[in-house]
């Protein structure tokens, strides 16, 4: 209908902590490429509605990778530890910090429910990234991520990890390029002072085009809980 208007959706980068408060730490925890072990590595919560225990079902006994749900009750969601097949105990491991994972040259990203939200740390690391292609994209465009130049690319199902795995090994200059490209990548995206300068004046558009479209509306809004007269 011509008379029916179509409001633009505003987007506006929150939960800052969860997705980007670990950039900060990465420089402290990080250590050169060369000294990190020659293993694959993932922990992580049971998200995604069994689809993320079915991917690593398939890998967790494959040579080099060490993947787990990470033994925490706050961890073990949407799937409770008593309800997984006798073999999927295997998928139940020791917590690792971040620091602990950035002393593995590889690191493994998962989507869950949505976006993998340490994605963003991972990339910027001295590591390199193996994950299937995201299927959900953020404030950190993830689908302008490049396959083989910001991350190595597997399958949903993980069925090719081993040999995606046995590629990195052969090809460690490689690797080591790769990640240095995704570290760019994040640079340009948050971390340098070009990057925050231009998210804060995004950020500041955003919020006047949200007063804009709606700020008479806010005004009519309720306040501390007392209804408008």
């Amino acid at each position: 209908d011509e008379d029916d208007q179509v409001v633009d959706p505003i987007i506006v980068p929150v939960n800052m902590e969860r997705h980007y408060g670990g950039l900060n730490e990465v420089s402290e925890s990080d250590m050169p490429w060369e000294e990190k072990k020659d293993i694959l590595v993932w922990r992580g919560a049971a998200t995604g509605h069994g689809a993320r225990t079915q991917a690593l079902r398939s890998v967790v006994r494959a040579e080099g990778v060490d993947v787990g749900i990470a033994y925490n009750p706050d961890d073990v969601v949407q799937m409770e530890p008593h309800e997984f097949d006798p073999a999927d105990h295997d998928l139940i491991k020791n917590f690792k910090s971040m620091k602990e994972q950035l002393s593995y040259k590889y690191l493994l990203s998962l989507e869950g429910n949505d976006v993998a939200s340490g994605l963003k740390w991972m990339l910027y690391s001295n590591s390199v990234v193996l994950m299937p292609r995201p299927q959900f994209v953020t404030w950190a465009m993830e689908d302008q991520l490049v396959p083989w130049y910001h991350y190595i690319p597997l399958e949903a199902d993980l069925s090719d990890l081993s040999e995606k795995l046995q590629w990195a090994r052969d090809h460690d200059e490689d690797c080591w390029m790769i990640a240095q490209q995704a570290t760019q990548y994040i640079d340009d995206l948050w971390m340098s002072d070009k990057a925050q300068d231009e998210t804060e004046k995004i950020v500041a558009g955003i919020v006047s085009r949200y007063q804009e479209q709606y700020g008479d509306v806010l005004h009519q809004c309720p306040k501390s809980g007392k209804a408008v007269e």
